[in-house]
């Protein structure tokens, strides 16, 4: 069969007196795009959305995709979604949840179904498909019946620039799709042997005619002359070769783009083909010259536009791999904000669409905006806590109504919200002890404070710290409270791992209190967070300069003394104190963090924490180490420190000797972790030195 045709992959078939015109060339990259808007739109909750109704609703797919009802069924077409036939466009089920299962949609799902119901103001039930895209919250609706017909889409951050460059991916494939529409007046899908499309196809459909196509085309197309119909020629159907009579549809088409783009039909003459690609490689090529000249070298140039004959203007932006690249070729980006700005500045004499484009940057690249003010010297302020705020206003000795007039000048000076409420203020007062708060010069590399003399650079390292026995004793007074238990004899046990971390820019200490409760009433857990050390990383000898002697007096309360649980007027206190229930501590943490404060910092590699064994000796099942006891470390520790270096894996006295041994947590996943590494290099080690 001898085609003239302008696409790459094209499918001719005759049914009856028509022929079809398929294009597969973009069926992909029209999915592609629109796998990528659905991604997108499952951001936010649940809704259901129509596919071949009337697009009046709010709820037609079409509307969330921002796009006429013309192009939304183009662009269904062209994905291989839908097929047009008689004038009228049926969904592919079969194709759609082919595309729903697909690999675009690892992470979401999808829900089609089938409907017939009245909508509108229509009295006949129509049967059209609905899908659900987002994700299923409290309140989504779980069926499109539940959803009802005045409901809206859920609004969504960036929608409409997510939609704009949707259309501009899209839009030459749309284009391309609807003039093949407009001079055939079928493009059926029957040939793809699928009788379930037919079926659905006989109950819902939406007329879609070629006067519809041309009038939701642009000017230039309207201006065109008016399309034969398509009379294919006689077909001999017992000779193997059959030609095609397409001159009619070709003409009309050149026609057409010649007056869509009458100055490139002028250059390549009435057989221009901007899909051809050596004629799209030929555009390219005088693009690249036309924009030399029409630039004058600084790569700026205004046009018009053939759609609606504004001023456009283009830049030439340079790819930069590294800073100093970019700052080379930065005369774009100041180019670029004058175009923006339309030449007007502001009262400061900036471009207008400075802080337009700095508020862009801050809202949705904000850590890069803010390593950028860092970078240049600019003050970055962060909100203070509760407990930090409470921190000033105590080691100022001020008084409330002081505090207040603080936070005031604070506020108006830093920001608005730089300051805690005073509700927070409130609400961590209420039997909170007064944190205390610090700050010293710290030499990382000689692991001491600075005394300003060293060459090393000093870092300035600020804490905060409370203790811990008088913060639990509230939080449990409020859980318990909060559960209305009338009795504190209800309280069988309380639990309490301690330990610390170091997480981000600070080092942190808190524990996890659990209570056991009688009479067959819930038990439960909350968390207590009493410390935090802005630092780099975090050392034994920064801690013990430090938090330590504030985390050791709490600690040393709950171990030593017991917990008073009493109710007066139905208000329930805790404290510590000589009588009450004991409280079982257990330290946990880390593998470096328990080693500093058993004493015994960087010595995990070569002792065991917990009996006498060396690391050496590990792989000997057979013989049991001597277990240690909280004694025993004491002892080794101060041998350690009287000799000035290490013994049997101590370098120092533990943190906290009132705690038993037996009570410190094994940090079990880093043990087999460092197991584990040993072993696979030692397996390594002996297969290459077998081979």
């Amino acid at each position: 069969m001898e085609t003239s045709s302008s696409y790459p992959i094209e499918r001719l078939s005759r049914w009856g007196s028509h022929f079809i015109i398929m294009s597969l060339c973009n069926e992909a990259a029209c999915q592609e795009a629109i796998a990528n808007l659905l991604i997108y739109l499952s951001s936010a909750k649940s809704f259901w959305y129509t596919l071949n109704t009337s697009h009046e609703h709010g709820f037609h797919l079409a509307n969330r995709f921002g796009m006429s009802h013309d192009n939304y069924m183009a662009l269904l077409v062209a994905a291989d979604l839908a097929r047009y036939t008689n004038g009228m466009l049926y969904i592919k089920r079969t194709q759609w949840e082919l595309f729903l299962r697909g690999y675009y949609f690892s992470d979401v799902a999808f829900e089609m179904e089938k409907k017939k119901m009245m909508l509108g103001r229509s009295n006949k039930r129509q049967a059209f498909y609905v899908i659900r895209i987002g994700y299923i919250g409290m309140d989504s609706p779980r069926k499109f019946d539940d959803q009802g017909l005045d409901a809206s889409p859920p609004r969504l951050a960036s929608l409409g620039m997510t939609q704009l460059q949707f259309h501009r991916s899209t839009e030459d494939i749309v284009l391309h799709t609807k003039i093949l529409l407009f001079y055939n007046s079928k493009y059926d899908g029957k040939d793809d042997g699928n009788k379930d499309d037919k079926e659905e196809g006989e109950e819902g459909g939406e007329g879609w005619g070629a006067h519809n196509i041309a009038s939701a085309a642009t000017t230039t197309f309207l201006a065109s002359a008016t399309p034969n119909p398509v009379t294919p020629a006689r077909m001999d159907t017992n000779s193997t070769t059959t030609s095609i009579n397409t001159t009619p549809t070709n003409t009309t088409r050149n026609t057409i783009i010649c007056n869509k783009y009458p100055h490139l039909a002028e250059y390549f003459g009435s057989d221009f083909d901007p899909t051809n690609i050596e004629t799209n490689n030929r555009i390219k090529c005088l693009l690249s010259e036309a924009i030399d000249i029409i630039s004058a070298g600084n790569g700026e140039f205004k046009v018009k536009n053939c759609r609606n004959n504004k001023i456009m203007s283009y830049l030439w932006i340079p790819m930069a791999s590294t800073e100093k690249a970019f700052h080379k070729s930065k005369k774009w980006l100041e180019a670029a904000l004058r175009i923006s700005s339309d030449s007007q500045e502001d009262d400061n004499g900036e471009p207008k669409s400075a802080p337009w484009i700095a508020n862009h940057l801050c809202r949705f690249y904000k850590l890069s905006f803010m390593d950028a003010l860092k970078k240049n010297g600019i003050p970055i302020c962060t909100k203070l806590s509760a407990v930090a705020f409470s921190a000033i206003v105590t080691a100022a000795n001020l008084l409330t109504s002081q505090a207040n007039i603080l936070s005031k000048h604070l506020n108006y000076h830093l920001g608005k919200g730089i300051c805690p409420t005073r509700r927070e203020r409130e609400l961590l007062h209420q039997g909170y002890c007064m944190p205390a708060i610090g700050s010293l010069k710290w030499d990382y590399e000689r692991s001491c404070v600075s005394d300003g003399n060293s060459k090393s650079k000093a870092e300035c390292i600020t804490w905060e710290a409370s203790d811990i026995s008088k913060d639990m004793a509230t939080l449990l007074a409020r859980e318990l409270q909060s559960r209305n238990v009338q009795d504190p004899l209800h309280v069988q046990s309380v639990q309490v791992a301690a330990g610390g971390d170091h997480g981000g820019p600070a080092f942190q200490f808190g524990a996890s209190v659990t209570v056991v409760m009688l009479n067959e009433q819930q038990d439960f857990k909350f968390e207590v967070i009493s410390c935090e050390l802005l630092c780099r990383k975090e050392s034994g000898s920064l801690i013990e300069a430090t938090v330590l002697p504030i985390l050791t007096k709490g600690l040393k309360t709950i171990q030593e003394q017991r917990l008073s649980i009493s109710c007066a007027n139905n208000i329930i206190t805790c404290e510590f104190g000589d009588v009450g229930l004991e409280v079982s501590l257990f330290i946990v943490g880390d593998l470096a963090f328990q080693a500093m404060a058993l004493g015994r910092e960087k010595m995990s590699p070569h002792h065991c924490m917990y009996c006498e064994k060396k690391t050496s000796e590990m792989g000997d099942l057979d013989k049991d180490g001597d277990a240690l006891t909280m004694e025993i470390c004491c002892n080794y520790g101060e041998t350690a420190i009287s000799d000035d270096k290490p013994y049997k894996g101590m370098k120092k006295k533990p943190w906290w000797p009132f705690i038993p041994l037996m009570n410190w947590a094994v940090p079990l996943l880093h043990c087999l972790i460092s197991k584990c590494k040993t072993a696979c290099y030692d397996t390594s080690q002996n297969i290459v030195s077998q081979n």
